[in-house]
């Protein structure tokens, strides 16, 4: 993979120009003549010649004319038209110029005269100097590197990257969406620098492990009930087979007769990922990087716009309460129920009982001084089905999310 990027336009044109030592002490000390930058920078920085001419330096010092603020400040919308013009044919120049620019391509860029502001064509030039583009390379060579130490290769891999046959998670889908060709042709989500790597010890050296061939036993009933902790493990150890049903109550055997139970085909190791050592590769992405123009302000102001001005838009209220984890109503704009109903039960589970159910447990374990199980990975296990029903309902009916503020 070869990564080509040129950051941050507004600091790195005037860095590589105006502002460095040379330039700034070539005309103060009183020189009119224009500046050779491409003859006094680095060796290899320009493929061509370029230089500073006075009347682009006069834009940037004392003030910088192109700027918003110096249009407010005086009022010279000419002027501020003028200087606009001026310094965008300058860092069009400046590009061409520069050797790591070069290999961009700017033809789609307007005439400088047809941009209301600097900060409008910088915003273009930031989609234009990214590109990624992948050259073959001989397994020979990298072998070679290899073995010599010059090269290090590492397995970069995400837990259903490897020989699942499920659905991928969302970092995999992320990571194929990057590196697809048809986001290498054009970007619309962009690989950020800042990179990190993190390197993780094992915690765990004496794991539990379910070995192959002995019963797993799901704690949700195929009723969609959730069963206590107690119970729970006399039906794990009925499925073992040291506990018999003759010694068992009637709510032990009743769940016996609902539960999932399954037999491992390979040895299950708990918190698997913590048994070894591990690194850990995070890389910043920006999704909708080929977006022109709109932030979030823009954004919000064109859906409210959409909202209230198309008849198909329709409305979705979500109430919390106690008898209702999350209540939905999809109305139209005339005030009609499209769709109603609880979220108590989603993904097949009834999360309200099995909620309430831990909170009694964690309350009895308080009363007894026991450990207190946790609560907060159910109630994320919960949202997450929760906001997947929430958005089935969106796209389904084109709707908007109004909540109460609590």
């Amino acid at each position: 993979m070869v990564y080509k990027y040129f950051p941050d336009p507004t600091k790195m044109i005037p860095k590589c120009t105006v502002t460095t030592k040379e330039c700034k002490k070539h005309f103060e000390d009183g020189s009119t003549e224009p500046f050779p930058l491409s003859e006094k920078a680095k060796k290899g920085s320009f493929s061509a010649p370029f230089a500073v001419e006075k009347e682009i330096y006069d834009l940037y010092f004392p003030a910088k004319k192109f700027s918003g603020e110096y249009l407010k400040a005086t009022g010279d919308a000419d002027g501020y038209k003028r200087a606009v013009a001026l310094w965008i044919a300058f860092c069009l120049r400046f590009f061409k110029a520069y050797a790591s620019t070069a290999i961009y391509d700017f033809s789609g860029l307007k005439e400088p005269e047809a941009y209301g502001s600097v900060s409008d064509f910088y915003g273009e030039v930031n989609r234009l100097t990214y590109k990624i583009d992948f050259r073959r390379m001989s397994a020979a060579a990298v072998d070679a590197l290899a073995e010599s130490g010059g090269l290090y290769l590492f397995e970069i891999a995400n837990k259903d990257t490897g020989h699942s046959t499920g659905t991928p998670n969302l970092h995999t889908i992320y990571w194929n969406a990057l590196f697809s060709p048809r986001n290498i042709a054009k970007p619309r989500i962009k690989l950020n620098g800042q990179a990190e790597l993190f390197y993780r010890r094992a915690s765990v050296s004496d794991p539990v492990v379910h070995k192959a061939g002995s019963p797993l036993v799901g704690r949700v009933l195929s009723d969609g009930r959730t069963m206590a902790d107690h119970v729970y493990q006399d039906v794990c150890r009925i499925a073992e087979g040291s506990l018999k049903k003759e010694e068992a109550d009637e709510e032990t055997l009743e769940c016996c007769r609902k539960a999932n139970i399954r037999t491992a085909g390979y040895d299950i190791i708990k918190d698997r990922r913590y048994t070894r050592d591990t690194f850990m590769l995070h890389l910043p992405l920006t999704f909708n990087f080929d977006a022109e123009g709109i932030g979030p302000k823009e954004m919000n102001e064109k859906l409210l716009g959409l909202a209230a001005n198309s008849d198909e838009v329709r409305i979705m209220g979500i109430d919390r309460g106690e008898r209702n984890l999350l209540y939905i109503s999809v109305i139209d704009k005339h005030g009609n129920i499209i769709e109603q109903g609880s979220l108590n039960a989603v993904g097949g589970v009834d999360y309200h009982a099995k909620l309430d159910a831990r909170e009694k447990e964690r309350a009895h374990a308080r009363e007894s001084w026991q450990a207190i199980g946790k609560i907060a990975e159910l109630k994320e296990g919960y949202l997450s089905h929760a906001v997947h029903r929430i958005t089935e309902l969106m796209i389904r009916h084109n709707a908007v999310i109004v909540m109460e503020d609590l």
